[in-house]
């Protein structure tokens, strides 16, 4: 009986320690992306945070439960919000390489009229 209460209480600390961790996470990715500072990175790891959680936490519940509509419900928005924030980190980068490319030509104006 000792042994399975201990048991319990090893897995709600690990509980309660990896839901700290992922508010950390999803903190530390808010302000990476919002100062601009390694953003394309933060919002990349952001999905692939959230597609990890979707697969090992979402994933089992509606292949245990197919009528289950709530499994089928949270799965989906944790997808959805996986792939906005890839979207989003695409958009980061596309619009990061358009700026260099035009600072690229800019500057070849300046060489060539030099």
């Amino acid at each position: 009986m000792a042994a399975a209460k201990s048991m319990r209480l090893g897995i709600c600390v690990f509980g309660v320690a990896s839901a700290a961790a992922g508010i950390m996470d999803f903190a530390l990715a808010g302000i990476a992306i919002l100062s601009g500072i390694l953003d394309v990175l933060a919002a990349r790891l952001l999905a692939r945070m959230l597609l990890v959680f979707s697969v090992l936490v979402l994933a089992p519940g509606p292949l245990a439960h197919p009528r289950n509509h709530v499994a089928w419900g949270s799965n989906a928005y944790n997808l959805a919000a996986a792939g906005a924030a890839w979207i989003f980190a695409e958009s980061i980068a596309m619009r990061r390489r358009e700026r260099q490319c035009e600072v690229g030509s800019e500057m070849s104006l300046i060489w060539r009229h030099n």
